[in-house]
């Protein structure tokens, strides 16, 4: 499983992530997280991505590029 690494200036919360983990289903195989707390899930690597795209893209719509989305594999 994926940690979470701080490779921003703002890190995803270590306990956002094990929250993330737990509330995951059975058939979740990637969680993707955002520094803002936002938690969202997936099956497949390119749901994922896409997923994520959509987060930065409504973040930067929204707040500007302050916050990092990372996506874990569980």
């Amino acid at each position: 499983m994926s940690e979470p690494t701080d490779t921003s200036a703002e890190s995803i919360p270590t306990v956002v992530f094990n929250a993330a983990v737990e509330n995951a289903a059975i058939d979740d195989r990637f969680i993707i997280l955002c520094t803002d707390g936002d938690i969202e899930y997936a099956q497949t690597r390119e749901e994922a991505e896409q997923v994520a795209q959509e987060m930065r893209a409504m973040r930067e719509f929204f707040a500007g590029p302050s916050h990092e989305t990372e996506i874990f594999e569980l």
